[in-house]
């Protein structure tokens, strides 16, 4: 099943960004869910804002502890 986080629509502060993903991975576990799509937006200059680059770097943490298995960036798949 997939999970949804929608961190655009809410406009969170970073820190509650954060926590809202890093609570979500762990609900998505205890659910048996293994795909979690996070929609943060691209900052007020189309580029990306600081919720971009803290959650990647999250991600990149996490999956170094090998508390996630992977992640895929969303401009790097054409998918979507």
């Amino acid at each position: 099943m997939l999970r949804f986080i929608n961190l655009k629509e809410d406009n969170p502060s970073l820190d509650y960004a954060l926590a809202l993903v890093e609570l979500e991975i762990e609900n998505a576990k205890i659910a048996g869910d293994h795909v979690i799509k996070v929609l943060h937006g691209y900052g007020s200059h189309g580029k990306g804002g600081v919720i971009l680059v803290e959650i990647r770097k999250l991600l990149k943490q996490l999956k170094k502890q090998k508390l996630i298995k992977d992640y895929l960036s969303g401009d790097g798949w054409e998918c979507f």
